[in-house]
């Protein structure tokens, strides 16, 4: 179980690295900043579940068919995309034409 002191310092350099990447140098928060991420990381994630979803049966079997490969233990998102891409190159292209860049 982790410390209350731990956590606590956890939670500063979190609120830290926040300061650093949106704090302006009025002091004031940089909102349309924060605002332009979150809409993007939402876009990105639309566009990826689009993606998957008008996929061909036969592409999307070809892309389970790759995953089956990774171990359990080793299994993680980015261990998921780097075996989709190196046994799917033509994955990189596609993607790129759907308007999503990795």
């Amino acid at each position: 179980m982790k410390s209350v002191v731990k956590d606590t310092q956890e939670y500063q350099d979190v609120v830290n690295d926040y300061y650093k990447i949106y704090l302006k140098e009025d002091g004031s928060v940089d909102q349309d900043k924060i605002i332009k991420e979150a809409i993007g990381k939402v876009l990105a994630n639309y566009l990826i579940k689009e993606f998957f979803v008008t996929m061909t049966d036969e592409k999307l079997n070809r892309l389970i068919h790759s995953a089956s490969a990774i171990a359990l233990k080793d299994f993680s998102v980015i261990s998921l995309i780097k075996e989709l891409i190196i046994r799917n190159p033509d994955l990189l292209k596609d993607l790129k034409n759907f308007g999503i860049s990795i």
